[in-house]
């Protein structure tokens, strides 16, 4: 959903360059009056519209309800009620990524550690001033957390997902969700109606992408016919990363990226090509090419191996549409619009990689009764998907 930007004389109109002061963290999209005092309608807001402080920050804080499930009353009436309490979520796995979750979580849920070793969890606890530690999965899933987030590496998702979810706890998974195509098979199979589980990709959320989609919305390029993302730079792969490659453990961001602008749209076709690649060694150079149905290309080029003086940053990601084209910094900073329009917007930096809004979705997740996330398994079978056909051009490499 894009919804309908300002009215006047029955034309949309962008936002001018000004109205980046009117994107704090995830400004997009709320719901306003158009420019003529109209009805309400969905879009970003509006210069100079007079609303309070209080009720800006409402609106603001309904970042990706314009591309979720729809929010009755009957939902934001349950949400009321469960903001005074707490949810208990288990960090499982204390490494540097859920340092990254703690910032958001903390003040918001009871939290819990439980480690490979005691003495991670344990550190990790401290460091958020206390909470339970325990000694071994089993001893989670037996408590009454109310849910888990998963921050192991890959190849230990596909077991502790399923056993989450059947101990009936709601589900929280660092991407990518699991390495193996048998591994995303067995935790689809997994899924019952009522089971919570939600894929940390960020950049699902990032007010860049929100506002990039907006602007497809409102049909100021046109229909899309090409993206073209990514990105390269040096980074060493230390750790259990050195086990994998750089497409799914980095490029995997980019893939969603570039996969939300078309939805669910049918995939005709997927080719890669891996530059430098050594047999029997990970790939860490990747451009892959995903043609959909309606003849529409995703272009990937995303590497490990390359030099880059600003280390990724001010690379940019275009999207081509019949009528004009969307520029922006792959990382998120700015987005520039070309064609019939020119606007320049700043979507905000304070949630720039888009942690803040993912937590507030998986939190109200878990007091909504019924609702559910944004980042889906549908959605991260989808971006697999891609990775993974990408990858079979390299099994005879192997």
């Amino acid at each position: 959903e894009g919804g309908g930007g300002a009215q006047t004389g029955g034309r949309a109109v962008a936002l001018p360059l000004y109205d980046r002061f009117l994107f704090p963290c995830g400004g997009y999209p709320a719901l306003r009056g158009d420019a003529r005092g109209g009805r309400a309608r969905r879009g970003l807001p509006l210069l100079g519209c007079r609303q309070s402080l209080r009720g800006r920050r409402e609106l603001y804080a309904r970042v990706g309800r314009g591309q979720s499930e729809s929010d009755d009353c009957g939902q934001r009436i349950a949400r009321s009620r469960a903001d005074t309490a707490m949810n208990a979520i288990c960090l499982v796995g204390c490494g540097a990524i859920a340092r990254v979750h703690v910032k958001n979580l903390a003040g918001k849920a009871e939290l819990s550690f439980c480690s490979r070793t005691r003495a991670s969890a344990e550190a990790l606890c401290r460091e958020c001033g206390g909470g339970r530690v325990f000694d071994s999965y089993d001893q989670v899933l037996a408590s009454d957390v109310d849910a888990v987030l998963i921050s192991s590496p890959p190849e230990a998702h596909r077991e502790q997902v399923v056993a989450a979810l059947a101990a009936g706890k709601g589900v929280l998974v660092e991407k990518p969700l699991c390495a193996t195509e048998a591994d995303l098979e067995a935790i689809g199979a997994a899924l019952c109606d009522d089971s919570l589980l939600m894929v940390a990709e960020n950049y699902y959320y990032k007010p860049s992408l929100l506002v990039t989609k907006w602007i497809i919305g409102q049909g100021f390029i046109g229909e899309v016919q090409r993206v073209e993302t990514g990105k390269r730079f040096a980074q060493a792969a230390a750790g259990w990363k050195s086990g994998y490659g750089a497409l799914l453990e980095g490029g995997i961001h980019f893939v969603a990226l570039g996969a939300d602008l078309f939805g669910h749209e049918t995939i005709r076709r997927v080719m890669a090509e891996f530059p430098g690649h050594v047999a029997g060694k990970p790939e860490r150079n990747s451009v892959v090419r995903v043609v959909y149905a309606g003849g529409a290309e995703l272009v990937l080029r995303y590497a490990w191996n390359a030099f880059s003086p600003t280390k990724g940053i001010f690379q940019h990601s275009r999207v081509e549409g019949t009528a004009g084209r969307v520029v922006f910094e792959s990382i998120g900073i700015y987005v520039r619009l070309k064609g019939r329009r020119l606007r320049l917007y700043f979507p905000g930096v304070r949630d720039l990689m888009g942690y803040g809004a993912m937590t507030r979705d998986f939190l109200q997740c878990l007091q909504v009764p019924g609702k559910k996330p944004y980042s889906d398994f549908s959605r991260a079978e989808r971006d697999l998907g891609i990775v993974f056909a990408a990858y079979k051009g390299l099994e005879g490499r192997q």
